[in-house]
């Protein structure tokens, strides 16, 4: 598996600035053969004309114990460090599983121990996911990262254990 970190995407992307197209679907064609090759399978690219509001789900707090069984969950809040430029990157992080509950506590430590951390978007969401999948066992997991914009375009890194889109494309207040 390759990954394209977020900053080389945000320059690659910007690359397109002055250049014009008779129609959006022959930029997205570029895009589209660029990252296929870039990273050895087939990748798809679209634009999204609709934002849906983010799904219902349960607040994490430091005092949250347990999480009932298959319910969203979302932690406001959460904090990386770029580890480029410095700066920090807030994000709403939400969850889903159908293992019978996650520890609230557990996680909340998890996630507050990036508060310092250098690492991209991606990496952040990767090793949360890896964490809680194997800590917790956790069955049919997924983790959604919404990130705050910076550089112009969204970084919403999104790891699951299966195919099925669980979360849509969605406007988050925080961001």
């Amino acid at each position: 598996n390759q990954t394209v970190e977020s900053k080389s995407l945000k320059l690659y992307l910007a690359s397109f600035y002055k250049r014009k197209f008779t129609k959006i679907q022959n930029a997205l064609k570029i895009i589209e053969r660029d990252l296929s090759n870039l990273l050895g399978g087939t990748v798809k690219v679209k634009t999204v004309q609709k934002l849906l509001h983010p799904p219902k789900s349960q607040l994490i707090t430091s005092h949250s114990r347990t999480i009932a069984r298959n319910k969203i969950i979302r932690f406001e809040g959460f904090r990386s460090v770029c580890p480029v430029t410095s700066q920090p990157d807030w994000a709403t992080i939400y969850f889903h599983s159908v293992s019978d509950s996650i520890n609230a506590q557990e996680l909340s430590k998890l996630l507050k121990s990036y508060r310092e951390q250098g690492d991209f978007h991606e990496t952040c969401i990767e090793n949360i996911f890896l964490k809680l999948y194997k800590d917790q066992n956790l069955l049919n997991l997924t983790i959604f990262g919404r990130f705050l914009r910076r550089g112009g375009i969204d970084i919403n890194p999104m790891r699951s254990t299966h195919k099925k889109r669980f979360f849509n494309h969605f406007t988050d207040a925080h961001q």
